[in-house]
């Protein structure tokens, strides 16, 4: 069965296709324009072929009914779906941005105020599909879309499964000759015999991130057969080998996520938190940069340049005491290493209210005893 390359043009059902966006062996996506409101979306549609393919109908049918009961902002958004001249065919929003992997092409490493907000609204895409027992199967950069603005958006549900469905599907293993392109970001249970899981789209996950935080992969290979081999087998070396400004303990849970083993591996939910603690840090601290330590030191007092808010959260996580002697390198290593891993240089003068307490009580405690000894 072979793919008939020339791409489609015209109308599909209410949608007037203007272009090409993607061309793949499981699906071709359009930019389009719905007629109803002229307004620009993205036409997924199956790959044309010179003959029919049912597997595939079913699939693209799949995911059409998993897309449509979702909602979650960080995951690309249904518009419409629908049938026409016995094709199947989603609309979906269209991404004004570019995918991840035009970020990672070539081959640095991305700042940790770019990958950490990315990776927190990833794991709340998946946090809310394993809540609703689906897994994505099919996490990469290609399908991790970041607008002009920011926003993070997790596409492509062709490979999604609900863990209540069929075991058809959920036990699907990838062959050799499917690794071209993906191969890098399955996870090691993809061809083995256990089960696929919430835990494989964790593993995925850290690889892309690994290849964020690290500029490149963990493995290397030159051929499917070498990345079933490394996947399979070889531990890859620890981020900080490539990365050793990353934080301790967000190396230990990449090397957690990276874990053989399915059930090692922490879950969505988890390193949403984790993860959404470091954007907290990282918002605070580029706030705390903007100000000089004199201006840090008054506005703790007046409320000048914090409102009481981000004050009692920078106070809470450690980054801000009653004074503090803060420059530029101290709040690099804070966004760095977080609180817990280094302690903030302070200012070696103790606060007035305190040295009235304490020299009130040396003071009572002279007393006491000058009345012990000689009352």
């Amino acid at each position: 069965m072979t793919s008939i390359h020339s791409p489609r043009s015209g109308s599909i059902g209410p949608y007037r296709i203007l272009g090409v966006i993607s061309v793949g062996g499981m699906g071709e996506i359009y930019r389009a324009v719905d007629s109803r409101r002229e307004s620009e979306v993205a036409l997924k549609m199956l790959p044309l072929l010179n003959e029919r393919n049912a597997q595939l109908e079913r699939q693209f049918l799949r995911e059409t009914r998993i897309h449509q009961d979702l909602s979650h902002p960080n995951l690309v958004k249904v518009l419409d779906a629908g049938m026409e001249d016995g094709e199947p065919y989603i609309a979906l929003e269209l991404n004004d941005g570019e995918d991840l992997s035009g970020y990672l092409k070539t081959g640095s490493r991305l700042p940790f105020d770019f990958v950490f907000p990315v990776m927190e609204g990833l794991t709340a895409a998946l946090s809310y599909l394993h809540e609703k027992e689906i897994v994505h199967r099919d996490i990469k950069p290609g399908n991790i879309l970041i607008s002009r603005d920011g926003r993070v958006k997790l596409t492509d549900l062709g490979l999604a499964y609900l863990v209540s469905d069929d075991n058809s599907f959920s036990n699907l293993k990838i062959s050799k000759h499917a690794l071209r392109g993906t191969g890098p970001y399955l996870p090691p249970e993809m061809f083995g015999d256990t089960a696929i899981g919430p835990g494989s789209d964790i593993y995925s996950l850290g690889v892309t991130m690994y290849q964020m935080v690290c500029g490149q992969l963990p493995y290397t290979a030159s051929s499917p057969a070498g990345w079933l081999s490394v996947i399979e087998s070889e531990v890859p070396p620890g981020p900080r080998t490539w990365a050793p400004d990353l934080p301790l303990h967000v190396d230990g849970f990449l090397r957690q996520m990276l874990e053989k083993e399915p059930t090692a591996r922490p879950t969505a939910a988890h390193l949403h938190q984790q993860i959404s603690e470091i954007v907290s840090r990282l918002e605070i601290t580029h706030k705390a940069l903007c100000l000089s330590a004199e201006e840090m030191n008054r506005a703790l007092s007046e409320d000048t340049y914090l409102d009481a808010a981000s004050r009692e959260n920078m106070e809470r996580k450690g980054i801000m005491s009653t004074r503090l002697s803060l420059d530029t390198q101290a709040t690099t290593r804070i966004a760095r290493d977080g609180p817990e891993a280094y302690s903030l240089e302070r200012s070696s003068r103790m606060p007035d209210g305190y040295r009235v307490i304490v020299g009130s009580l040396v003071f009572l405690v002279l007393i006491i005893a000058t009345w012990f000894f000689f009352g």
